[in-house]
C-alpha cells in the first residue's frame, strides 16, 4: 500500500487521494476531515477476478467486515472503472479498503493490483446569492 494526498489546486481546495496497490486494509480518514468526493477511478486492469471498493463517508474509525459501508463499487476483472460525481458526495471523514467480495462483512483481500484514486474538495466554498436591486420610486 501506497497512499498519496496531495493538493492541486489551491484556490478550491481540491485534492487528490492514490493508492497504488489497494488492499483489504483500511484506510481511515484520508482527507483528515470533510468535504465532498468529484470522481472515484477503479484500476482492477491486472486483478484476475473482481474486486469491490468500500467506502465509509461518516464514520471516522470503520472496522472492515464489522461497520457497514456506505458505498460499495464493482470493477470487473481485467477492467478499469470511472465515476464521476458532478454535484459531489458529502463526507465527514472518508475511509475506504478494497476486497474480493460485495459483503459488508467480507475481509477477503482483493485479487491483484488494485489501484484507487479518489478526487474531492476539502473546503467549503461560500456562494453568495445577490438579488437584483429593485428601485422604487414614487
Amino acid at each position: 500500500m501506497a497512499l498519496t494526498v496531495s493538493k492541486f489546486d489551491r484556490a478550491l481546495g481540491y485534492v487528490m487521494a492514490v493508492e497504488t496497490d489497494s488492499s483489504n486494509s483500511m484506510l481511515t480518514d484520508i482527507f483528515a476531515g470533510d468535504g465532498k468526493i468529484y470522481s472515484i477511478d477503479f484500476d482492477n486492469s491486472s486483478g484476475s477476478n473482481v474486486n469491490y471498493l468500500k467506502l465509509w463517508l461518516s464514520s471516522y474509525n470503520p472496522i472492515l467486515g464489522t461497520t457497514n459501508p456506505d458505498v460499495v463499487l464493482r470493477c470487473p476483472a481485467l477492467m478499469r472503472e470511472s465515476w464521476t460525481i458532478p454535484e459531489g458526495l458529502s463526507f465527514g471523514s472518508c475511509s475506504f479498503a478494497t476486497t474480493l467480495n460485495p459483503a459488508a462483512s467480507d475481509t477477503t483481500a482483493s485479487a491483484g493490483t488494485v489501484a484507487v484514486r479518489i478526487v474531492a474538495s476539502t473546503e467549503q466554498i461560500a456562494v453568495k446569492t445577490y438579488s437584483p436591486l429593485i428601485a422604487l420610486t414614487s
